[in-house]
């Protein structure tokens, strides 16, 4: 019974926790659940030019963005194990409005990552190319050749 009280706890918290985002806007939401450590755990969500959306620590938070918004989420873990496995089964979850973005819980002390990007912005969604001549489209274009 405590079980399922918890879980209808828990899905209450994320459920009112959700932005009612303006049209034009697109909704954010950093779901965290943490591990047996709680307090290890902190976490930033910059835009492309690492201006500060959101931040915080075992608990996540919901923001509204411009549309089209390129985002880096960085979890931390002071201790340096993750939010999962040894110590707990913790983990965090990014959405873009209502798709899952990213997910993970299992890193050392950081674990980077972009969502909503043009391509190229980041080593790991390099746009492939062949031979020839290209332009970048921004001064920090990701490229893979084969």
């Amino acid at each position: 019974m405590k079980k399922w009280l918890l879980a209808i706890g828990v899905l209450n918290i994320f459920t009112f926790s959700q932005a009612q985002c303006p049209v034009g806007d697109d909704e954010v939401i950093v779901q965290i659940i943490p591990d047996n450590y709680p307090s290890e755990i902190s976490w930033t969500l910059v835009d492309q030019g690492g201006n500060p959306i959101m931040s915080g620590g075992y608990i996540g938070d919901t923001a509204c963005v411009p549309a089209g918004t390129c985002l880096t989420l960085t979890m931390n873990d002071a201790f340096g194990d993750g939010i999962c496995c040894g110590y707990g089964n913790g983990s965090y979850t990014v959405y873009l409005n209502g798709n899952v973005q990213a997910t993970g819980g299992n890193y050392a002390y950081t674990d980077v990552v972009t969502f909503n990007c043009a391509p190229g912005f980041s080593c790991t969604d390099a746009i492939s190319v062949t031979e020839g001549t290209y332009t970048a489209p921004n001064g920090d274009t990701w490229y893979i050749y084969t």
